[in-house]
């Protein structure tokens, strides 16, 4: 399988930029008319050389040149004389559009006529998802999976669309194309799990005080990748002892949670008061800031659903627990 050569054009189209059809390379490329825009209506991402569609070295260095000193000039008001480097130029013949092969084959031999190896999508099941009346390229892809495995289309998204093109008999610019995606560069797996094996299978995430707690001979339970200690334990006691005395501790004295592991909501605007009324059983509008206080939350059947600690500083910080049980 051959997709012919084709721009990077992803870091052009993620940030807005449109494509236009490049008939004679059959491929798509950046339309200049429709650049990404900034914040202000600025061009924000400019192409040179093969991301912008061409090939040849000639082209890609004279492209890459006129760019350079359109930046330069634009940014510093001089026009910098530096010459374009010279290149011999190779006469190509045109790539051929031969979007499977071969061409004109039978309908029993598009069922093994294969365009996307990862996904197993054949000739046929492009063709099938055109008469199911997908015509949209992006609902093409779902019915097909066509272009979703890790290489993301890069081997079989142009002979994808043009399969589809011709089944619905339209051009291949009122296809469209698909969304593009990293990694258009495939890496292997051992890139990315090469160090999750033995003690680095699933890494310990640690607070701003893991140590301290740890010198004073917590026992650790696992709270996701954290972990939090359940109890402390004191002389010869069991970890049901050590439970109980620290509950009646902080009852009539005080206790220290660490709640770095719990997940934090921070709600603003002129109404946020108002809105946590609604959530909390007890009042939390009329909290002053640098205060916390304890909530419950209900559910529509009136059942405790969750419980947390509210802090307000310049709106509300919402720190929840999520009670999965209560005793």
């Amino acid at each position: 399988m051959s997709g012919g050569w084709s721009p990077v054009v992803h870091l052009w189209s993620h940030c807005g930029g449109k494509l236009n059809w490049d008939e004679q390379n059959s491929t798509f490329r950046p339309d200049s008319n429709k650049p990404p825009l900034g914040a202000y209506g600025e061009q924000i991402v400019t192409v040179t050389g093969t991301a912008n569609g061409f090939f040849s070295i000639g082209e890609v260095l004279l492209d890459a040149h006129e760019a350079g000193v359109k930046i330069v000039k634009k940014y510093t008001k001089y026009l910098p004389k530096i010459k374009c480097p010279k290149s011999v130029l190779i006469n190509e013949e045109k790539s051929a559009a031969v979007w499977f092969m071969p061409q004109g084959a039978s309908r029993k031999l598009k069922m093994k006529t294969w365009l996307d190896f990862q996904n197993d999508v054949k000739v046929n099941d492009v063709e099938l998802a055109a008469q199911e009346g997908y015509e949209s390229v992006e609902h093409t892809k779902r019915y097909t999976t066509l272009g979703m495995a890790t290489d993301q289309g890069k081997l079989s998204n142009i002979n994808g669309l043009a399969v589809l093109s011709d089944s619905l008999n339209l051009p291949i610019p009122d296809v469209g194309t698909t969304t593009f995606r990293p990694p258009y560069q495939p890496i292997s797996l051992g890139s990315i799990g090469g160090d999750a094996r033995g003690e680095l299978f699933k890494p310990i995430r640690k607070t701003s005080i893991h140590n301290w707690i740890d010198q004073k001979g917590a026992i650790w339970e696992p709270v996701g990748d954290w972990r939090r200690p359940y109890c402390f334990l004191r002389g010869s006691e069991i970890t049901k002892e050590a439970v109980e005395r620290e509950i009646v501790n902080t009852r009539n004295n005080c206790g220290i949670l660490d709640a770095s592991t719990l997940g934090k909501i921070l709600v603003t605007g002129p109404d946020a008061g108002k809105f946590l009324d609604m959530i909390y059983t007890n009042k939390m509008s009329n909290l002053h800031v640098g205060k916390c206080r304890y909530g419950l939350m209900c559910g529509e059947n009136g059942f405790l659903s969750d419980d947390g600690v509210v802090a307000k500083l310049s709106g509300f910080l919402l720190v929840p627990y999520y009670v999965r049980r209560i005793r």
